[in-house]
């Protein structure tokens, strides 16, 4: 309990225990950092025997959405997943998502350019953790040169914080989301641009964010 402590940060396990207790569909808040990450040029890998592969089949995009304890009903044409494994074991696995991404919990819809890539959904299974395949995912997913890769950092999650320091190439800004049950409020900094502040009806008109 006090390493958990430790690694993911005193604020941050006290939003997961306030997630638990209060029901998605009557609240959810989040404040969160948007940033440019790239491939670490010093990336180092730590397992010789671990494989990535992006899911393609409906067996492999299943696998997917179970490792990031993610509903399958919210994968779409615009989303992908990479798995990684060892001797066929799935271990971890990173979505990404093209053209748009929803948050229905928050009532937000981020509006990605042509050229942008959002990460999403991270996982590695438990005693996986700590054995760089989070890092191996990231190398391999930011090799690709077709996009400017984007992800939204919790700053109170020490964990995430750490596993992005090397990857992280600059802050586009921040966001603070608050979502009450149908009415969704949301303020952003820097270039992170917002469509509205507040919806009255974010299930049906929810609020865009975009960045650059």
């Amino acid at each position: 309990m006090l390493k958990q402590l430790r690694d993911r940060g005193l604020l941050y396990s006290v939003g997961i225990v306030i997630n638990r207790i209060v029901p998605e569909w009557l609240f959810r808040a989040r404040i969160a950092r948007i940033d440019r990450v790239r491939r670490n040029d010093t990336y180092q890998r730590k397992l010789d025997n671990l494989c990535t592969y992006r899911a393609s089949t409906p067996e492999e995009l299943r696998c997917a959405s179970e490792l990031a304890v993610m509903p399958l009903d919210r994968v779409t044409s615009t989303t992908t997943a990479r798995i990684a494994t060892i001797a066929d074991e799935p271990l971890g696995v990173l979505w990404q998502a093209t053209e748009s991404f929803a948050e229905p919990e928050l009532g937000i819809v981020y509006r990605l350019e042509p050229s942008q890539a959002w990460l999403f959904a991270a996982n590695v299974t438990k005693s996986a953790r700590g054995r760089g395949v989070y890092g191996e995912l990231l190398d391999q997913t930011l090799s690709d040169p077709d996009h400017d890769y984007f992800v939204a950092l919790n700053p109170t999650n020490r964990r995430t914080m750490k596993a992005h320091r090397q990857v992280s190439e600059s802050m586009a800004g921040r966001y603070f989301a608050i979502r009450c049950m149908r009415i969704a409020f949301c303020v952003t900094t820097g270039s992170v641009r917002r469509s509205r502040t507040l919806s009255w009806s974010c299930h049906t008109e929810p609020i865009e964010l975009s960045f650059r």
